[in-house]
């Protein structure tokens, strides 16, 4: 699962990973094809759509890989069809800064060194 708005960027990576087998990257609407259909601003749609690409992917269960927001969405995606993923792969996902239990692992990418109080916890 690419980020938002550039599956070709994972093309390359793509290729290698045929070399191991079958491989496949998708370009759920909304992310990526700017002429394709606009999803809702919730990862219930674009997770739906992985989910139903799972149920017919004839190797299954597989690797499932997710970048950027496309982690989030690879996320919800494997919590949906846990049995026909092998494993899950977040690749530099994004996660709201204060999305609770958040760990702040670098806290200026949330608003300062001592962004992370109260709303998440530092790595011990």
């Amino acid at each position: 699962m690419p980020g938002l708005g550039a599956p070709g960027y994972l093309l390359r990576t793509l290729e290698r990973c045929a070399r191991s087998g079958p491989a496949l990257l998708l370009d759920v609407p909304g992310f990526g094809d700017p002429a394709g259909r606009a999803c809702p601003e919730t990862l219930g749609s674009p997770a739906d759509t992985v989910a139903r690409c799972l149920a017919v992917v004839p190797r299954a269960p597989v690797n499932l890989a997710g970048h950027s927001s496309g982690a989030q969405v690879a996320l919800h995606a494997t919590v949906r069809a846990p049995e026909r993923v092998r494993a899950l792969v977040l690749l530099v996902p994004t996660f709201p800064c204060d999305l609770p239990g958040h760990p702040v692992l670098i806290p200026r990418h949330c608003g300062g060194a001592g962004a992370g109080a109260g709303r998440g916890r530092t790595p011990s």
